[in-house]
């Protein structure tokens, strides 16, 4: 019986050439998805490594990269793959980009269907995967139906580093179009530092104002940081 390879070991040879429980595919085959690591799962999306280093020792490094953060991971476009992990080629970035991208969305669907936006910590963990990670500010909304169960959520503008706008007329007629009876606000501090701006505070005195005429009600703007967040509700700025 052959001696089973360590990841060292087995550096320098093709997949296809380790012992058949080493190997990823064949390990999800016979024992599931859940048995994989982060590493083996990532390997499978990238199917070969590149000359020297097979495809698990790539996926190690890859993950490295980002301390082992896969929604860090999810956050990078295939213009940033490309550029971060020389020997990456196009085909390759677009798998990866994609499948995290499904990921992403399975967690908002079930997020979708079993939570009420009723305190901010539920907007909070609902926004979180589109803008935890970026270095650029975004500005999402979430419209609500009388339940406030998420209809849909809706990326409004990406601006630069330090701030971005929305158009509040379309981000209205769009509110309207889907029935929305609530709607909350989202976006971004890249900087880290999540205490709203004076144009953060307007923008959001703004949408209450123009929600109100419509009778639809904003029920809270939150700041997105990396693991923390600030509410406007429940710092009764709302």
């Amino acid at each position: 019986m052959p001696k089973k390879m360590t990841v060292s070991q087995n550096n320098h040879l093709t997949v296809k050439e380790w012992n058949s429980e080493d190997q990823p595919r064949e390990k999800l085959m016979l024992h599931g998805a859940q048995s994989l690591s982060n590493s083996e799962l990532l390997a499978i999306l990238l199917r070969t490594g590149l000359k020297g280093e097979n495809v698990l020792a790539l996926s190690q490094r890859i993950l490295s990269t980002v301390n082992n953060d896969l929604a860090r991971l999810g956050s990078l476009s295939v213009e940033q793959i490309l550029r971060d992990f020389k020997g990456i080629g196009p085909a390759k970035a677009v798998t990866v980009v994609a499948a995290l991208e499904l990921g992403r969305r399975r967690k908002e669907e079930a997020q979708k269907e079993r939570t009420p936006m009723t305190d901010s910590r539920s907007l909070y963990q609902l926004f979180e995967p589109h803008l935890g990670y970026l270095d650029h500010e975004e500005m999402w909304a979430v419209f609500l139906n009388q339940a406030l169960l998420p209809i849909e959520t809706r990326r409004l503008s990406s601006g630069g580093i330090a701030s971005t706008t929305f158009d509040l007329k379309q981000m209205l007629r769009m509110a309207l179009e889907r029935s929305a009876v609530a709607i909350a606000l989202a976006h971004n501090h890249p900087s880290g530092h999540l205490k709203p701006s004076k144009e953060d505070i307007n923008l959001t005195m703004r949408t209450k104002d123009a929600c109100k005429i419509l009778e639809i009600k904003l029920i809270d703007h939150i700041i997105v940081g990396q693991g923390k967040y600030y509410s406007f509700y429940d710092e009764s700025n709302l």
